[in-house]
């Protein structure tokens, strides 16, 4: 029998391996074999140790040869958590670390001092796919990618665990030499349970009953993590600095003891994508990630912030699951702006102005007085929505008339090399734990007019997933139906009464099968 509780030890099961880091991957051979304009991509898992090569391996290398390293960085929380670890281990000598908006913002005011990288032999641009995730809402992405590509004076060194569009983009430019590609393929055999679910209500059910000694991390909007933050007790909210909105909420303490001991003492994070790159969590308690992001490669960067040091250390997975709603309301913001671009590259500048005066004008496109353009196209932002539209394109077209959510699940299962058929909806789960514990009391009980009255006002109100009908038309056919759907094993009947006050009065009957 399903309890409420017993929904947090049902899972896939697997076995963690010793696992092939970065460091095991690349010799001194080839650090001797790179060259000053050499472009490198390290394609690789969290966990897998690639902050951990170039602190370690390539700091060795540089600190025996007299070399020096800049390291780029894409999140102030990152930032600060390299810093640390580097004063700690006394390695600020050889490695200097910057964030990628200090150096946008040097490219902008042509700072020529931080733009000076020459006396760096290396320049490692870490959680590159932030070119693209980040471009959508930040315009200036596309300048500090385009002043890597052409940067020749050191060697280039792209990390990642989500690869594929900065891996596309290098290769066009024809950048990046096949045999500067390490890869390690991903593998999530330390997730114990995979779960979908559709409403924050159940997440919220489930924050309330974690198990003793076990914490959660929910990766969501800023209005949505900070209102949860309020309602689960022992919670705390963290943001980006740069959210003017819900800064004032987020909670300094916590956020500086994951930045210096990547580890949290509340029971529940609630958080914005602030999380989503490079931020380590290495603590055994954190066993359920809660990610609630429609981009896969965001998602995959959420899903590793925690990372996995010991065989016995599984986490529980709890995916928002988009429906055709959500897909098809993004392809249409996105077709907005790529109608924009269109217009503006095949029409010009004086019809773009007629079309979009007194308009809105997409993020993509920007004002520019260089030149005899007043407007010019952002490529990176370009690339992204194009991008963007193919997969939600494919994700829309995967879903069914009985699952309005199967493209996105379909989706998400193939980026994490998991079957659907492992994975559960969570308000299912919690479903057959409620409805088997309240009918396991009524089995055996004759149930007239008023008592299915209420019975049903149970189903309209306690589960997740209420049936479609209102309460007043749900029969016994759908009732039965829905406890074969959610296995559980009971069955409705109806009789009518002989004897007594209520006799010829019919009254339901349930019995276990």
């Amino acid at each position: 029998m399903l309890t409420r509780m017993s929904l947090f030890k049902i899972g896939l099961g697997g076995v963690l391996f010793s696992m092939k880091t970065i460091s095991d991957l690349i010799k001194k051979e080839d650090l001797d074999r790179w060259e000053k304009g050499d472009v490198v991509l390290i394609d690789a898992p969290t966990g897998r140790g690639k902050s951990y090569f170039i602190m370690n391996g390539l700091y060795n290398y540089c600190k025996k040869n007299n070399k020096k390293i800049l390291f780029l960085t894409n999140r102030d929380l990152l930032k600060d958590q390299f810093i640390s670890e580097l004063k700690v281990q006394r390695k600020m000598d050889i490695i200097h670390i910057l964030n990628y908006q200090r150096l946008e913002t040097a490219i902008i005011n042509h700072e020529p001092n931080t733009l000076d990288m020459s006396k760096y032999d290396y320049v490692v641009a870490d959680e590159c796919h932030y070119f693209f995730t980040d471009a959508l809402f930040n315009r200036n992405t596309d300048l500090i990618i385009e002043y890597l590509i052409e940067y020749y004076n050191s060697i280039l060194i792209l990390l990642s665990a989500t690869c594929l569009l900065t891996r596309g983009y290098f290769k066009a430019k024809n950048r990046l030499k096949d045999e500067n590609v390490y890869l390690i393929k991903e593998d999530y055999n330390y997730i114990d349970k995979f779960y979908f679910y559709k409403s924050e209500k159940v997440i919220q059910k489930l924050l309330l009953d974690l198990p003793e000694g076990e914490k959660a991390l929910y990766i969501t909007g800023a209005k949505e993590a900070y209102e949860m933050s309020r309602i689960i007790p022992n919670a705390k909210f963290i943001c980006s600095k740069n959210n003017i909105s819900y800064r004032r909420y987020s909670d300094k303490e916590t956020y500086d003891c994951i930045r210096e001991n990547q580890m949290y003492n509340c029971k529940v994070v609630c958080g914005t994508t602030v999380l989503d790159n490079g931020i380590n969590i290495k603590d055994k308690a954190v066993k359920h990630i809660i990610i609630d992001v429609l981009d896969l490669m965001i998602l995959k960067q959420c899903l590793g912030r925690k990372r996995i040091n010991v065989s016995d250390d599984f986490i529980n997975v709890y995916i928002k699951a988009r429906n055709g709603r959500s897909l098809n309301g993004a392809i249409i913001q996105n077709n907005k702006a790529l109608e924009q671009i269109a217009c503006l590259e095949n029409e010009g500048e004086d019809f773009f102005r007629k079309v979009m005066f007194k308009k809105e004008i997409c993020k993509a496109i920007e004002v520019t007085r260089d030149g005899d353009n007043f407007y010019k196209v952002n490529k990176i932002m370009y690339y992204k929505l194009k991008w963007d539209n193919l997969i939600l394109s494919k994700m829309l077209k995967g879903n069914t008339e009985t699952d309005n959510c199967l493209g996105y699940k379909n989706a998400v299962c193939s980026e994490f090399k998991i079957s659907i058929k492992e994975t559960k909806i969570l308000e299912n789960q919690y479903d057959e734990a409620i409805l088997e514990n309240y009918v396991n009391k009524l089995v055996g009980i004759k149930m007239f007019k008023d008592e299915q009255l209420k019975f049903k006002e149970f189903l309209m109100t306690e589960l997740f997933l209420t049936p479609k009908s209102n309460h007043k038309s749900v029969g016994l056919s759908t009732i039965n139906s829905m406890f074969e759907e959610r296995k559980i094993n009971y069955k409705i009947n109806s009789k009518r009464e002989k004897s007594g006050v209520n006799r010829n009065k019919t009254y339901w009957i349930i019995n276990e099968l």
